[in-house]
C-alpha cells in the first residue's frame, strides 16, 4: 500500500504510479480508470463524462473547504498559544519577540499535526484540479472524435450518393 493523504472530507490514497483512489462522501473514486475513453460507444462516453465532471468538481469543491477549514483551525490554535507561549517566555526571564513565539508555535505538537493536515489537503486540492483539467482535454478529444465520426458518416453518405449516380443510367429521349 502507498502514500495516503487524509483529510476531514476528502482522502486520497496513491496504489502505484498510476491508480490512485480518491475517497469522498462515502463513494471511491478511480480518476485514472475514469478518465480513459470508451471508443466503441461515444455517445455513452459523452454522458458519463459529463457526469464524472460534475463529481469530481463536487470532490475538488470539498477539498477547497477541507483546505479552509485547516487554515481556520491553524489560526485558531495560533492565536490561542500565543499569549501561552509569551508568557512561558516571560516566566523565563526572556522578553518574547516575534520570532522566538513563531519558533515555540511552530514546534507544538498540535501545530505540527494540522501543519500536516493542512498540507495533504492542499496536495489533495492540487491533484483534483489537476484531474478536472484532464477532464476537460478528455472533453475535447470527445469532441474530436464526434466531429471525424460526422466526417466519416458524411464521406460515407456522399460515396453511396456518388456510386448511385455513377450506376444510374440517364433515360435518352428520342424524338
Amino acid at each position: 500500500m502507498g502514500k495516503v493523504l487524509k483529510g476531514a472530507l476528502v482522502e486520497v490514497e496513491f496504489l502505484d504510479d498510476f491508480s490512485i483512489i480518491i475517497r469522498c462522501n462515502n463513494k471511491e473514486f478511480k480518476p485514472f480508470e475514469d478518465l480513459l475513453i470508451a471508443e466503441n460507444n461515444l455517445m455513452q462516453e459523452n454522458i458519463r463524462q459529463a457526469v464524472l465532471f460534475a463529481e469530481y468538481g463536487i470532490i475538488y469543491t470539498m477539498a477547497i473547504k477541507q483546505k479552509n477549514l485547516y487554515e481556520r483551525e491553524i489560526g485558531k490554535l495560533s492565536a490561542q498559544l500565543d499569549d501561552v507561549i509569551r508568557e512561558q517566555i516571560k516566566e523565563k526571564g526572556e522578553k518574547p519577540t516575534e520570532t522566538s513565539v513563531k519558533r515555540l508555535l511552530y514546534s507544538d505538537e498540535k501545530f505540527v499535526e494540522l501543519q500536516k493536515k493542512l498540507n495533504d489537503a492542499e496536495e489533495i486540492m492540487t491533484l483534483l484540479k489537476q484531474i478536472l483539467e484532464a477532464f476537460q482535454h478528455k472533453k475535447d478529444c470527445l469532441l474530436h472524435f464526434d466531429v471525424l465520426e460526422r466526417l466519416m458518416l458524411k464521406a460515407d453518405v456522399e460515396e453511396i450518393k456518388r456510386e448511385s449516380f455513377e450506376n444510374k443510367e440517364i433515360p435518352i429521349k428520342k424524338w
